[in-house]
């Protein structure tokens, strides 16, 4: 398939009877609030791995209910080759995990001082091994800020449990502090998909002249529901700690997605701080 289309996809699978595939998150949300999913046999499903970017737990146990296949997940980056870890068939299955580093490959979970921090503590998930790159084409700063003393700094928060199996919680860029309090995306988006309405949705933070930044939440209704946004927000506050709950939550159509499917935060930021802006300037 050039693009993903989830009907196409329901096709191809009932057609040539897929037993393993690939999926990005963001592709078995749209497969599962797609009327296509109920016309086609997709029994033949056994193992789909999800990569790319984190995967709620709720959206992989509707999934795997869905298709009856089990869900593995796999951590890579364009940086390292691009797998790091993995959640191998041949292992013990832990909920939420990525798996264990692929032979030949360090993991490491460093503070912002560069140091190693024990297993289950939240720092930044660094790499080392014969995967990753050399560098950056042409940018040695670049190249320097992001490999430190043999490491490739991912960008990417994380933890290891004490057998090293890695669960991703977010994305550095993506942390919201709000009030000195961390909020990572994930949590906040793990609640939003677990309400029977909800079919996808994406949280970012925006200026706040209070809290230094505010949680603002975007998100897509299942189809045959008409969730409102105050009864989405009393779920949150019931599921969440107050300053995670967000400000606002607006729905929209669709998310903003690139090619690969991972969502365009940086497109729903620019969307949050222009709208706050009109409210402000009306106000």
């Amino acid at each position: 398939m050039r693009w993903f289309d989830p009907e196409a996809f329901c096709r191809n699978v009932q057609q040539y009877g897929v037993v393993v595939t690939t999926l990005v998150p963001t592709m078995a949300a749209l497969l599962l609030n797609h009327p296509a999913i109920e016309d086609y046999d997709l029994s033949s499903l056994e193992q789909v791995a999800f990569g790319a970017s984190p995967a709620p737990l709720e959206l992989i146990r509707a999934f795997e209910r869905k298709t009856g296949a089990k869900v593995r997940m796999v951590y890579g980056l364009t940086e390292a080759a691009p797998i790091v870890t993995a959640d191998r068939i041949s292992s013990e299955r832990r909920e939420g995990s990525c798996g264990f580093a692929i032979p030949g490959v360090a993991v490491s979970i460093m503070d912002p001082d560069d140091k190693e921090l024990p297993a289950g503590e939240l720092g930044e998930i660094c790499v080392r091994g014969p995967n990753v790159m050399a560098g950056y084409h042409n940018l040695p700063e670049e190249t320097a800020r992001t490999i430190r003393d043999g490491w490739l700094h991912t960008g990417d928060i994380g933890r290891l449990d004490e057998d090293g199996y890695l669960f991703i919680v977010d994305r550095v860029k993506d942390l919201i502090i709000r009030g000195g309090l961390n909020v990572y995306p994930h949590d906040v988006e793990e609640v939003l998909v677990a309400h029977p309405g909800i079919a996808e949705a994406a949280v970012v933070g925006i200026p706040d002249a209070t809290y230094g930044e505010e949680v603002e939440a975007f998100a897509v209704r299942r189809i045959g529901t008409d969730a409102s946004e105050d009864e989405v927000l009393a779920y949150c506050r019931e599921h969440l700690a107050k300053f995670k709950t967000p400000r606002r939550l607006t729905f929209i159509p669709d998310l903003p997605k690139n090619q690969v499917g991972k969502v365009l935060k940086r497109v729903l930021r620019e969307r949050a701080v222009a709208s706050e802006q009109t409210h402000s300037s009306e106000a």
